[in-house]
Protein backbone atom coordinates (compact mmCIF):
# COMPACT_ATOMS: atom_id res chain seq x y z
CA UNK A 1 0.00 0.00 0.00
CA UNK A 2 1.00 3.48 -0.47
CA UNK A 3 2.57 5.43 2.27
CA UNK A 4 -0.03 8.50 1.71
CA UNK A 5 -3.25 5.86 1.96
CA UNK A 6 -1.86 4.15 5.25
CA UNK A 7 -1.53 7.45 6.69
CA UNK A 8 -5.22 8.70 5.48
CA UNK A 9 -6.45 5.27 7.29
CA UNK A 10 -4.62 6.37 10.57
CA UNK A 11 -6.15 10.05 10.68
CA UNK A 12 -9.51 7.79 9.63
CA UNK A 13 -9.59 5.55 12.70
CA UNK A 14 -8.14 8.69 14.94
CA UNK A 15 -11.12 10.37 13.88
CA UNK A 16 -13.46 7.41 14.83
CA UNK A 17 -11.76 6.75 17.95
CA UNK A 18 -12.21 10.67 19.17
CA UNK A 19 -15.99 10.83 17.32
CA UNK A 20 -16.88 7.69 19.58
CA UNK A 21 -15.35 8.59 22.65
CA UNK A 22 -16.68 11.95 22.47
CA UNK A 23 -20.23 10.59 21.85
CA UNK A 24 -19.80 8.43 24.89
CA UNK A 25 -18.67 11.21 27.15
CA UNK A 26 -21.69 13.48 25.88
CA UNK A 27 -24.37 10.07 26.56
CA UNK A 28 -22.88 10.03 30.15
CA UNK A 29 -23.19 13.73 30.63
CA UNK A 30 -26.98 13.69 29.81
CA UNK A 31 -27.27 10.40 32.12
CA UNK A 32 -26.15 12.45 34.73
CA UNK A 33 -27.78 15.65 34.11
CA UNK A 34 -31.18 13.53 33.95
CA UNK A 35 -30.81 11.95 36.78
CA UNK A 36 -29.87 15.27 39.01
CA UNK A 37 -32.92 16.77 37.43
CA UNK A 38 -35.42 13.90 38.42
CA UNK A 39 -33.69 14.39 41.89
CA UNK A 40 -34.11 17.90 42.57
CA UNK A 41 -37.75 17.42 41.49
CA UNK A 42 -38.16 14.95 44.32
CA UNK A 43 -36.69 17.72 46.68
CA UNK A 44 -33.47 17.98 49.34
CA UNK A 45 -32.47 15.16 50.58
CA UNK A 46 -31.32 14.80 54.53
CA UNK A 47 -27.00 15.30 54.50
CA UNK A 48 -26.06 13.95 57.45
CA UNK A 49 -22.94 16.03 59.51
CA UNK A 50 -21.01 12.90 58.41
CA UNK A 51 -21.50 13.56 54.88
CA UNK A 52 -20.40 17.15 55.25
CA UNK A 53 -17.16 15.56 57.26
CA UNK A 54 -16.20 13.58 53.87
CA UNK A 55 -17.27 16.21 51.68
CA UNK A 56 -14.87 18.96 53.22
CA UNK A 57 -12.32 16.04 53.70
CA UNK A 58 -12.42 14.86 50.39
CA UNK A 59 -12.20 18.64 48.29
CA UNK A 60 -10.12 20.93 50.97
CA UNK A 61 -7.95 18.68 53.26
CA UNK A 62 -6.76 16.03 50.32
CA UNK A 63 -5.40 18.57 47.81
CA UNK A 64 -4.02 20.71 50.11
CA UNK A 65 -2.18 17.83 51.68
CA UNK A 66 -1.03 16.30 48.11
CA UNK A 67 2.22 18.83 47.33
CA UNK A 68 3.12 18.25 50.90
CA UNK A 69 3.06 14.38 50.45
CA UNK A 70 4.77 14.32 46.91
CA UNK A 71 7.21 17.05 48.08
CA UNK A 72 8.37 14.02 50.81
CA UNK A 73 8.44 12.02 48.69
CA UNK A 74 11.18 13.56 46.66
CA UNK A 75 14.84 12.27 47.52
CA UNK A 76 16.60 15.71 47.78
CA UNK A 77 13.73 16.89 50.23
CA UNK A 78 14.14 13.24 52.15
CA UNK A 79 18.13 14.16 52.67
CA UNK A 80 17.49 17.54 53.88
CA UNK A 81 14.84 16.42 56.29
CA UNK A 82 17.13 14.06 57.93
CA UNK A 83 20.45 16.61 57.67
CA UNK A 84 17.52 19.26 59.45
CA UNK A 85 16.91 16.13 61.63
CA UNK A 86 20.39 15.12 62.95
CA UNK A 87 21.60 18.32 63.70
CA UNK A 88 18.70 18.94 66.19
CA UNK A 89 19.84 15.81 68.34
CA UNK A 90 17.39 13.20 66.65
CA UNK A 91 19.80 10.30 65.59
CA UNK A 92 17.36 7.77 65.22
CA UNK A 93 15.33 9.38 62.19
CA UNK A 94 18.35 9.51 60.05
CA UNK A 95 18.61 5.56 59.75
Amino acid sequence: MDAHILSLLVILKSGVMCVAIFLILITSYVVILCSLKSCSSEGPVATYPIDKAMVVSNSIITPTLNPLIYTLKNAEVKNAMRKLWMKQGNPSVGK
